[in-house]
């Protein structure tokens, strides 16, 4: 027995206690990347890229939507729609309310279907529909989560025009600029225009 740990004692020169240092430096860093790896895949899953999000000419998927405040305006097919995408805690959709509210006032002057879609549950969108005095109709999904994934909204605001056929005409993502709130407005036909 103590020759066996005089043997080993020996093995272990500076040399020989780098080498196994390194083997097992090498080891970690392996265990390490797989880890990261792994991560990275399911963090991929969570956050969609741009080209996963709803775009020009997508189908907008109108199922499991309730009003929740405001008159019924919901309509699928008859004529352009625009829509403001938002969830009750997102800050840059609060900075979006001003935008939101002059795009539907011309939208209302226009006759033109021009409502909120709230990504939250009814109760949070109630409590901030009545907090916050919004101007526009107000939705919300009895599933919101199944509605996000299905329209592909995984990031808000989103201002989102819809032709007759339920398709996007136009989409614009984060706070509207001057110039974008004018290109919305653009989308809204004028009294005795055609759509």
């Amino acid at each position: 027995m103590h020759s066996e740990i005089r043997r080993f004692v020996k093995l272990l020169t500076p040399a020989n206690l780098y080498n196994i240092f390194l083997h097992v430096a090498v080891l970690v860093l392996a265990v390490e990347v797989v880890l990261l790896y792994t991560e990275n895949r399911k963090l991929k899953t969570r956050h969609p890229s741009s080209q996963e999000q709803i775009k020009k000419g997508d189908l907008f998927w109108f199922s499991t939507l309730e009003v929740l405040r405001g008159e019924n305006v919901l309509d699928t097919t008859a004529q352009r729609q625009v829509l403001f995408v938002f969830t009750t805690m997102c800050s840059f959709c609060t900075k979006n309310m001003n935008a939101w509210d002059r795009i539907a006032i011309r939208g209302r002057e226009n006759n033109l279907p021009v409502f909120g879609i709230s990504l939250d549950t009814m109760e949070k969108t109630l409590k901030y529909a009545a907090d916050g005095g919004l101007t526009f109709p107000v939705y919300s999904s009895v599933s919101p989560e199944d509605f996000r994934k299905k329209n592909r909204l995984f990031s808000v605001p989103k201002t989102i025009v819809l032709s007759s056929a339920g398709r996007v005409e136009a989409v614009w993502s984060g706070v509207l600029s001057e110039e974008e709130i004018v290109a919305v407005e653009g989308h809204i036909p004028s009294h005795g225009d055609k759509q």
